[in-house]
């Protein structure tokens, strides 16, 4: 095998979690946290669209209503439509 390999790293949640909170709470930029910790940006910033799109599911609505038929389920919703989800949404609320 070539020296030049690099090895596939596997991280914990933990670690994922304080990799997110440096740019959530502590101000890093994306770019800053994943050079302090030796990973890559592109790295840190799917785990943080991962965890704002956790933290907000609808936040996926404004994507799915332009390219997708409302009625349609979609297996990111627990397969409901996106017209279900406001209906489920809006009554929690209302709650």
């Amino acid at each position: 095998m070539s020296e030049n390999y690099q090895k596939h790293r596997n991280f914990t949640c933990s670690f994922k979690r304080e990799a997110i909170k440096l740019v959530t709470e502590q101000g890093y930029t994306i770019k800053g946290a994943a050079e302090s910790l030796r990973i890559g940006v592109s790295t840190l910033s799917k785990w943080i669209r991962a965890f704002k799109s956790e933290q907000d599911p609808l936040s996926a609505f404004p994507v799915i209503e332009m390219f997708y038929n409302p009625q349609r389920l979609h297996s990111t919703l627990g397969y409901c439509s996106p017209d279900e989800i406001e209906i489920q949404y809006g009554e929690k609320i209302a709650a």
